[in-house]
């Protein structure tokens, strides 16, 4: 009872120090913060204060002073881990190549580390924010170390299955991926991000199956929401309408409800029943009537159907005068005033809309000839 008091009374005074600690910082009184927390050491030595005077005195760019300290903090704690991430911060700070080689080493394989750090560690090593004191092979060869350290922990497989993408080897970011769920079955975004991987590849068959053996797992609108596209790329249209039904059932906001429901009114249109392309796609208006891309499906509906031609009008002017650039809503509009029987209005819009396409096909082989 006694020892569990004094802990108690301990770990109290200890919240207080690091609470007027973080007041001096944030008063910018660094040499109080580092005078404060020196007089606490004395009184309570521990590899936490240790850390937090050398980052005082690496705020003051008094770097040897910093590092004295955070070695310090190793004869407390050995190998004490945020005494390796402040040291990495100096490397950086310095450009130093040897230190922050040192310190990543250390990190790397400290399992006192959290693994959100360790990838953040990583996209900075891949960022510009290391690269004028660490060559790009040698990052790379950092970033499959600090992987293999840390491959069973979570998101580590599917970070790496990015980087693996970034270098141009998506099969092996789907065996990373399927690793990630096999050690993590709870990682809903490894999840989408495999089933996503399979979109972009046209690996529908996989993407089917894996929308399957998931929906149980994956209780949320988003799982649903891929799901839709996947039954929707196989013409799958009635596979389709059960994934929004189930995904607007888990939906928490209209946005996504909305998306539902047109992706509803956009299977019902491939099957042919006009009635229901017309009752979901005015659903989908009512939760979200700003979305342009729902304005310009629906105005093209109606206009295939001949249906309610002033309203198709309404919504199509509105996307190009919202975004009269956009050739896509040009030709909508244009085919709109030519079921209207308006042809040379039709006519010009149409014109604008091949002219902007035209330019944005130059501009893009023009691109890829550089």
């Amino acid at each position: 009872g006694l020892l569990s008091s004094l802990k108690g009374l301990n770990e109290y005074i200890d919240d207080i120090n690091l609470e007027l600690y973080r007041l001096y910082i944030s008063d910018d009184n660094i040499e109080g913060a580092i005078a404060f927390m020196e007089r606490n050491y004395k009184k309570m030595s521990s590899a936490k204060y240790a850390v937090l005077i050398g980052d005082g005195y690496a705020r003051l760019q008094q770097f040897e002073k910093a590092k004295k300290w955070y070695s310090k903090s190793f004869g407390h704690i050995k190998d004490y881990g945020p005494a390796w991430i402040s040291m990495l911060n100096l490397a950086v700070i310095n450009r130093d190549q040897t230190s922050f080689i040192e310190a990543f080493n250390k990190i790397k394989v400290n399992s006192s580390i959290e693994s959100d750090f360790k990838i953040g560690l990583t996209i900075n090593i891949l960022t510009n924010e290391t690269h004028n004191f660490i060559s790009p092979d040698m990052a790379d060869s950092m970033v499959v170390a600090l992987y293999r350290s840390n491959s069973t922990e979570k998101n580590f497989n599917s970070f790496f299955a990015n980087y693996t993408v970034s270098k141009g080897d998506t099969a092996e970011s789907v065996k990373l991926l399927q690793r990630e769920i096999e050690l993590f079955p709870d990682n809903t975004s490894a999840w989408l991000q495999l089933l996503s991987t399979y979109l972009q590849t046209e690996s529908l068959t996989d993407a089917k199956n894996l929308f399957q053996s998931g929906k149980d797992l994956n209780r949320n609108s988003d799982w649903f929401m891929m799901g839709s596209f996947v039954n929707f790329r196989l013409k799958d249209y009635e596979g389709t309408i059960a994934s929004c039904f189930t995904g607007i059932e888990l939906s928490n906001n209209d946005k996504s409800m909305a998306q539902f429901y047109a992706q509803i009114g956009d299977a019902y249109f491939a099957l042919n029943q006009e009635d229901s392309v017309v009752k979901y796609y005015s659903l989908a208006l009512t939760l979200n009537s700003e979305d342009k891309l729902l304005m310009n499906n629906y105005a093209y509906y109606l206009s295939v159907y001949d249906r309610d031609l002033s309203l198709a009008e309404s919504l199509a002017s509105k996307c190009v005068s919202i975004d009269p650039g956009n050739y896509t809503f040009l030709d909508t509009y244009a085919w709109v005033l030519f079921r209207k029987g308006e042809y040379m209005l039709a006519k010009f819009y149409i014109e604008k809309a091949i002219d902007l396409l035209t330019t944005c096909l130059l501009y893009t082989s023009d691109a890829a000839d550089e």
